[in-house]
């Protein structure tokens, strides 16, 4: 019985780490607020954590970050083989993947993406949007052929910034999956519109030097 009551103590300071982590990123939170969202003394969360970064990676651990790197992985690989406007069902499974995944862990990936300056995640983030102006670089390069123009390399990086900033609203704004999912649908129908007419413009551009 006593066990049972150290996990439950114990996992009521990592939510209350998740909810301070993501309001107020890991460089502005303190123990205390840590200890305040969890309903306990400061000196009570000392018993079961070290401090400020043992509790940060209780909340964002090397395997969580892993597999939000998989999934991601595999849902821009299937976006990269299909239409952008009308999916396929390996893209929509991946699609869905992605997102039960952000449901399931809402405020952790907000932490991740947008909360984590300070920690040694800092700079997670930038590397997002790096890596989806990598993967969408290397994809129109591959349709047309050719080396992307300036305008279009310009561009990517606020448009992928864009999408970091919408994904971390969502999460942080909706609770229920039913609303976080509707909240993505719009989202997406006008992200991956954007994207196709983008994609349209790049080739088009290619075509014309040719």
């Amino acid at each position: 019985m006593p066990q049972t009551l150290k996990n439950e103590v114990r996992e009521r300071i990592v939510r209350g780490a998740e909810t301070v982590f993501a309001e107020r990123g890991y460089r502005s939170a303190s123990v205390a607020q840590i200890a305040a969202a969890a309903g306990l003394s400061t000196g009570n969360v000392y018993r079961y954590f070290a401090g400020k970064r043992a509790l940060f990676e209780s909340v964002v651990d090397p395997e969580f970050v892993r597999e939000f790197d998989r999934r991601l992985d595999r849902r821009v690989g299937e976006l990269a083989n299909t239409d952008l406007i009308n999916l396929g069902p390996e893209a929509r499974a991946a699609d869905l993947a992605m997102l039960r995944f952000w449901f399931e862990h809402r405020l952790r990936v907000v932490v991740l993406l947008d909360r984590a300056d300070g920690s040694p995640y800092e700079g997670f983030g930038e590397r997002f949007v790096a890596r989806l102006v990598e993967l969408a670089t290397g994809q129109l390069e591959r349709q047309t052929g050719a080396p992307l123009p300036d305008a279009a390399r310009l561009m990517l990086e606020p448009i992928f910034q864009t999408s970091r900033r919408s994904v971390v609203a969502i999460l942080q704004t909706y609770e229920t999956e039913r609303e976080l999912f509707t909240a993505f649908e719009a989202f997406r129908s006008f992200q991956l519109a954007g994207l196709a007419g983008f994609q349209r413009w790049v080739t088009q551009q290619g075509d014309r030097d040719e």
